[in-house]
């Protein structure tokens, strides 16, 4: 491990001479590719319903007790 280093640009260096890279290169085929997409696609559309889904549950107990006291408000209004 002493041998190892690191420069200001970050590169990695081997006994402070040998730059250290690894490249490597793919490319998925028209249907990994369309596979991928899809799935990209639906965990998009699933993030969006579950934030709905949240906001809408946030909202209906944020307004539970709003609706009780005007629930009770009015059955004190019938009353007199």
């Amino acid at each position: 491990m002493n041998h190892l280093g690191v420069d200001g640009e970050g590169n990695l260096y081997w006994i402070d001479t040998k730059i250290l890279t690894a490249r490597k290169e793919f490319k998925l085929s028209w249907f990994q590719g369309t596979l991928a997409s899809i799935t990209a696609i639906s965990a998009l559309i699933a993030a969006i319903a579950a934030g709905v889904s949240a906001y809408t549950d946030w909202q209906s107990l944020s307004n539970e007790p709003m609706q009780k006291a005007s629930a009770s408000n009015q059955s004190k209004d019938k009353a007199k």
